[in-house]
């Protein structure tokens, strides 16, 4: 019998995949509380949106855990974000710097990879912080 050599296709994850990833380490990295009000966060906010930069879509720094209050005020109100930027931020300039960065992956596959390395990191800091477990929620 003859043997025939298949090509293994191998398929990337897609953006969308990586979001309860994304999400966790944004949860974790923020340390469950909305980071405009302090109330219970219940997901990610970016910072620039998906549609105006695709490529910062799983980018940590581009997100912030929020409220869904917070959130939809954030997009409702460009200047209320800004002046609780620029107050808790450090100002315009990191604002600025973020827009013209270019995130540490190439592609989905090393995105993946950069997420669970922050994840496993953030895990690590939080036990030393002493979290208690009925804290952590995960989606």
């Amino acid at each position: 019998m003859m043997k025939t050599n298949k090509l293994k296709i191998v398929k990337k994850p897609s953006v969308q995949s990586l979001y309860p990833l994304f999400s966790k380490a944004i949860m974790l990295r923020d340390g469950y509380r909305c980071r405009f009000c302090g109330g219970q966060g219940i997901e990610p906010a970016h910072i620039f949106t998906k549609g105006s930069r695709i490529d910062l879509a799983l980018y940590l720094p581009n997100a912030l855990w929020s409220c869904r209050k917070c959130h939809c005020h954030m997009h409702e109100s460009h200047y209320w974000f800004m002046q609780w930027w620029n107050k808790n931020m450090g100002g315009e300039q990191f604002y600025f710097e973020l827009q013209n960065e270019e995130p540490p992956y190439a592609d989905t596959t090393e995105a993946k990879v950069y997420l669970k390395e922050a994840i496993a990191r953030y895990e690590r800091d939080n036990k030393k912080k002493n979290i208690p477990a009925y804290l952590i929620r995960y989606r």
